[in-house]
């Protein structure tokens, strides 16, 4: 799929299974977790813990009965480590592509700001980002359309592209307001499962398999103004 790309273009992307798996944040915080508990045996501490994970099981019910930690501990843990993860192949040569046309880029993601702050910070993206909206800063989550609003306010005359994962909730309004929307299909490895909406207006206007098979081009202005198609 190509993206043409200029000075007004504004590409936002959500973060959690979008950016990078999920699901690899979940095992970073739980080899954490399971590490404190005991340096000799964390090992089957970690695997029972993802074991119960993938069965749907309360994991820190189960740890705070069985050993001397209290779940509030654990959930802050949990929330608050620095996570082991990486991008999603393809991640940052298009985040590249899209600078080196001077698009801006950024990040409206929903969860806590300290969360996902660390998760940002650990990827490597901060340096190319030029806006993050993060749900409980600006306590807005995308079950509202505050966050694109105010997005649309910050770059007035501009062309929008929203890309995510979530049917649910990812693409309502950007599709209201008249965005390009883009949805990554599940590979299997989502922690949100992506069921099929009722309405047409929850789904994007293109699915991709990953992002690598986004392929971005200057637009033809932009092309004029770089002088790129000089001889």
């Amino acid at each position: 799929m190509h993206i043409n790309v200029q000075h007004n273009t504004v590409i936002a992307f959500d973060l959690d299974d979008t950016l990078y798996k999920e699901i690899d944040y979940v095992r970073s915080a739980f080899r954490e977790i399971a590490r404190k508990l005991s340096i000799d045996h964390w090992l089957e501490i970690y695997l029972q813990m993802f074991s119960m994970f993938r069965q749907g099981k309360n994991t820190f019910d189960y740890l705070e009965q069985n050993y001397p930690v209290t779940k509030a501990s654990l959930l802050d843990q949990y929330r608050n480590h620095i996570p082991d993860i990486t991008p999603e192949a393809g991640v940052i040569a298009l985040i590249e592509q899209i600078k080196t046309f001077k698009g801006k880029i950024g990040i409206i993601t929903d969860g806590r700001t300290s969360t996902q702050n660390n998760k940002i910070d650990q990827l490597g993206l901060r340096k190319y980002l030029d806006f993050v909206f993060i749900s409980e800063e600006t306590g807005h989550d995308k079950h509202t359309p505050h966050n694109f609003e105010t997005l649309m306010r910050q770059y007035p005359q501009s062309h929008f592209t929203y890309i995510a994962d979530n049917p649910a909730k990812d693409f309502l309004f950007p599709n209201r307001m008249g965005w390009q929307t883009i949805g990554l299909l599940d590979n299997g490895t989502h922690i949100h499962k992506q069921l099929y909406p009722k309405s047409s207006e929850y789904l994007p206007d293109k699915w991709i398999f990953q992002l690598n098979d986004l392929h971005v081009f200057p637009s033809k202005s932009e092309v004029n103004l770089t002088g790129l198609d000089s001889n």
